[in-house]
């Protein structure tokens, strides 16, 4: 992967599943099983290979608990060859002992990050202080790396988050504070929960708690707190299966097998925005987001897509085609095409090109056809000025156009299509003059027939935002 795109859109971070098997099962998590194998150390080296082709800076083992993983320091030790900036590891500390932290030491292990959930056991949770402690002081006193503590606000009382923070203090340790999200990544905290919460970030200070522009404090006094969410590029889950998610919440959602995954994919997630951002308290995609929330993001997912064009309340309703105009045969003469006709021409044409590798007129060189940018130059949509779809025609198209009727301006144009957003609706394209560089577009308002991509005014971007 070049430097420059390195630079624009490679992943801050890759969280690397090594065992989805936990040796705990505390009842919020969802991000373990009780039986599933390690995930064979070849075929991680080859994940391991691959997050460091696409430029990834840092790399964080993750589970499951990754201390069930037999060979989890040969893959740190590994993972060190490749030069990655940092090389961490999440774990419960429930495994840990002397001689293991020893060949963590050893290995190369950079960074730790132990989540504590309160001080006394619970029905959700036995992630506590209590039986942790002497895990916690055997770690301080043995570990060569740095580790972070984390408390967790909402698996306890508010107070034991507070207990934790003041031991990893006591301890030497990073303090640091998450709150229990749900399974969609969304955060909730009573009224207790949200007193702690202040009177912890008074204890930690107010700018060194602040993180990725203080969005819990937004969210909490807010309900929300919109932001770009880079994931799929800036930050990758890749699972056991070996597949890149945005994040442990939305798996499914967007998934491709990392081995297939190219500086195309890096660049086309960076610009796609994520209808669950506004209110995500996933900490670290926010904070690898952090760093482009200036550049623009004018793509939308395709789940965002499907929500938006078909509502809940949306009632769909068939009207009858207009009468068929008389044949040649019957008057002599080849009538004018009706308005559905010249309307049908043009979703049929565009959804041909669209679906195509390059356009069938005056083809455009390009090898950019599996993702959602597609063309001989890739860059996001450019803004429309109005709402509704955008399509845009490369080559000559008067060519096929004329055939049925369409006017269309005879040019050759050397732009790109936005395969995404090129299906329009079956509605009447409105006339407009030709724009600059010779480019036929049509432009139509309402929603598509077949699932395609709104175009949202964004009328501060403009050309110099195209590679962000």
């Amino acid at each position: 992967m070049g430097v420059l795109n390195r630079g624009l859109y490679g992943p801050f971070l890759a969280q690397l599943v090594v065992v989805r098997r936990c040796n705990l099962s505390c009842t919020y998590c969802n991000e373990f099983d009780e039986e599933s194998e390690p995930v064979p150390t070849e075929v991680l080296k080859a994940r391991i290979d691959k997050l460091k082709e696409l430029g990834t800076f840092s790399l964080e083992f993750t589970g499951g608990e990754p201390m069930l993983h037999p060979e989890i320091a040969e893959l740190i030790r590994y993972a060190r060859t490749k030069s990655f900036h940092k090389v961490m590891m999440i774990s419960n500390a429930y495994l840990l002992n002397e001689k293991k932290v020893r060949a963590l030491n050893d290995a190369g292990l950079m960074e730790m990050q132990v989540s504590v959930d309160g001080v006394l056991p619970n029905e959700i949770t036995v992630k506590v202080l209590k039986p942790m402690l002497p895990k916690l002081r055997m770690l301080a006193r043995t570990a060569k790396f740095p580790i972070v503590l984390s408390a967790v606000l909402g698996a306890t009382s508010p107070g034991e988050a507070l207990q934790v923070v003041e031991a990893a203090q006591e301890f030497g340790f990073r303090p640091r504070v998450l709150v229990l999200h749900d399974g969609t990544g969304q955060m909730h905290l009573d009224e207790a929960g949200q007193e702690a919460f202040a009177r912890v970030k008074e204890m930690l200070g107010g700018r060194r708690f602040r993180e990725a522009h203080g969005y819990r404090e937004r969210i909490l006094l807010g309900g929300t707190a919109p932001f770009k969410c880079r994931a799929g590029s800036r930050y990758l889950y890749v699972d056991e299966f070996g597949d890149v998610h945005w994040c442990s919440q939305t798996r499914g959602v967007f998934k491709k097998p990392l081995l297939e995954y190219t500086a195309l994919d890096l660049k086309t997630q960076f610009y796609t925005k994520k209808t669950c951002a506004d209110a995500c308290t996933i900490g670290c995609v926010r904070t690898q987001s952090a760093y482009d929330e200036w550049r623009a993001q004018p793509l939308i997912s395709s789940m965002s897509v499907f929500r938006s064009m078909f509502p809940p309340d949306t009632t769909h309703t068939t009207r009858p085609l207009p009468p068929r105009p008389a044949s040649a045969a019957a008057t002599g003469t080849a009538p004018a095409p009706s308005a559905t006709t010249r309307a049908r021409s043009i979703n049929s044409r565009t959804a041909r090109f669209t679906s195509s590798s390059s356009a069938t007129s005056a083809p455009v060189s390009s090898t950019l056809t599996s993702g959602h940018i597609s063309g001989s130059t890739p860059r996001p949509p450019m803004p429309s000025t109005k709402l509704g779809m955008r399509s845009t025609i490369t080559g000559s198209p008067a060519a096929s156009a004329a055939v049925s009727g369409v006017d269309v301006e005879t040019s050759h144009a050397n732009t790109f299509a936005c395969g995404a957003s090129a299906r329009t609706a079956v509605a009447i394209p409105v006339t407009r003059p030709p724009p600059p560089n010779g480019t036929s577009t049509a432009s139509t308002s309402g929603r598509s027939a077949a699932i395609s991509i709104p175009i949202v005014p964004f009328p501060a971007i403009t050309d110099r935002f195209a590679t962000g």
